[in-house]
């Protein structure tokens, strides 16, 4: 391996060694917002210090990666080509899933408690056909 190859794996390592442990600080943070909805949500002085410090980690390191260390070359595997930016864009459905459970159970009440059904319904209707347009692209 050359040490340009060297950087980009320690690199790597310490961003998703900062990504696991970001996940395993946060998520049990997210199970307690949904399973106590309404309640006030206390975070500990150390969840505040781990994330406060674990996200410019993350972030340091990715964009040291990004900008002074070159990529090496792709995997000669056809297989293994495919499954890398597959498996990059599945983690996305993760994370809006994730977003919209925590959105919903959030914000559906007080949204309920705001409008009438009358305005609900034309409200939603609104959001459905811009979402709808945005959508559609024209060639």
């Amino acid at each position: 391996m050359t040490s340009n190859n060297i950087r980009y794996v320690i690199l790597m390592v310490i961003e998703t060694a900062a990504a696991m442990f970001l996940f395993y600080t946060i998520f049990p943070i997210f199970r307690q917002v949904i399973t106590q909805l309404g309640e006030p949500q206390d975070i500990s002085p150390y969840q505040q210090a781990a994330v406060a410090c674990g996200a410019p980690v993350l972030q340091a390191c990715y964009w040291v990666r990004f900008r002074w260390v070159a990529i090496p070359a792709p995997f000669r595997n056809a297989l293994v080509r495919h499954l890398f930016p597959f498996a990059s864009r599945v983690s996305f459905f993760f994370g809006g899933a994730l977003f919209s459970v925590f959105f919903s159970a959030t914000y559906r009440n007080s949204i309920n408690s705001l409008l009438s059904f009358r305005e609900q319904s034309s409200c939603w209707r609104s959001c459905w056909f811009c979402s709808v347009c945005f959508a559609i692209r024209s060639k």
